[in-house]
């Protein structure tokens, strides 16, 4: 028969003696620390407080890190619900998305989501063109509102002639974006107004031409303009692709694209400083005549209008 160690099998025996060993240790530990002077017991209390002052941060951000991956969904996870978790607007079909705006904090609009639109486009529409405003507490609301009964399902898809011709085609106006309202009063330069024309050259070729305003009392007026594509990224997000870049100077009215990009600096700088990433807009709300996409880099709702042909 096979023998087991008596450390095993007399467990009572084993925690005795580590017992033991133990106190000895703690004696010998008090006998060394009594012939310490009372200087050198300071300085050891002030090296172990400076120890704790420098780990205990790095302590609280790595314990955070480490909360924050436990979440499926990261930190976010603590201010809004997961996608799966997010309610489906009840018209349109378009698939949730977060936000920080919960709607049991949000105030009382007082009237209808689009009453609340309708009185913005009206109250800042002046010489035929939008004037862009600040960001607006009571208008966020209402896109918000608008955005929770889109009445297009996959308002990102673009792959069918007819529902682009019908939703899509046309001129596009920025009403509201209230990150450009902050260059501007950085920049000290209106850029009114943004338009977007959006076509379709043929079969599945979805274009688009940008056209800026700009006012300076440094650079004077002119248009800054750019053309490309747009296509479908996924259901709910489409991605611009600018190619063509052209500046009209000192003119009054934006002239139409080149037929191929012109040898320009203008055209070079465009290039250089177009960012694909940057452009992947989610499209948050769709109808025959009211637009609201995102501008994921800061978060912003944009709001535009179809203008009458």
């Amino acid at each position: 028969m096979l023998t087991t160690p008596a450390l095993v099998t007399q467990p009572q025996f084993f925690l005795q003696s580590t017992t033991i060993r133990s106190m000895q240790r703690q004696s010998t530990a008090s006998r060394h620390s009594s012939h310490r002077s009372p200087k050198l017991h300071m300085q050891i209390h002030e090296e172990k407080l400076s120890c704790k002052r420098i780990f205990r941060p790095i302590s609280v951000v790595l314990s955070s890190l480490i909360i924050a991956s436990s979440f499926p969904h990261g930190a976010q996870s603590f201010i809004t619900p997961p996608p799966s978790q997010l309610q489906m607007p009840a018209a349109g079909g378009s698939p949730g998305f977060p936000r920080t705006l919960k709607p049991d904090l949000r105030p009382r609009l007082g009237m209808a989501a689009e009453s609340v639109v309708e009185e913005h486009v009206k109250t800042n529409s002046k010489d035929g063109m939008f004037v862009l405003t600040p960001k607006d507490k009571v208008l966020e609301e209402a896109l918000f509102e608008l955005m929770q009964k889109n009445p297009t399902r996959d308002p990102g898809d673009w792959k069918d002639d007819d529902k682009t011709a019908r939703l899509a085609t046309g001129t596009w106006e920025v009403a509201y974006a209230p990150h450009i309202a902050t260059l501007q009063k950085l920049g000290t330069m209106d850029f009114s107004p943004i338009r977007y024309i959006l076509g379709a050259s043929s079969p599945n070729e979805r274009t688009i031409v940008s056209n800026v305003q700009y006012k300076s009392p440094l650079f004077g007026q002119g248009w800054f303009n750019a053309a490309g594509s747009y296509s479908s990224l996924t259901s709910d997000k489409v991605r611009i692709e600018f190619d063509t870049f052209w500046w009209d100077r000192d003119s009054a009215a934006p002239s139409p694209p080149p037929s191929s990009p012109p040898r320009t600096l203008v055209q070079t700088l465009g290039k250089a400083g177009f960012i694909p990433a940057f452009s992947r807009f989610p499209v948050r709300y769709l109808d025959g005549t009211t637009c609201v996409f995102e501008f994921e880099l800061t978060g912003t709702s944009i709001l535009a209008r179809k203008l009458p042909q």
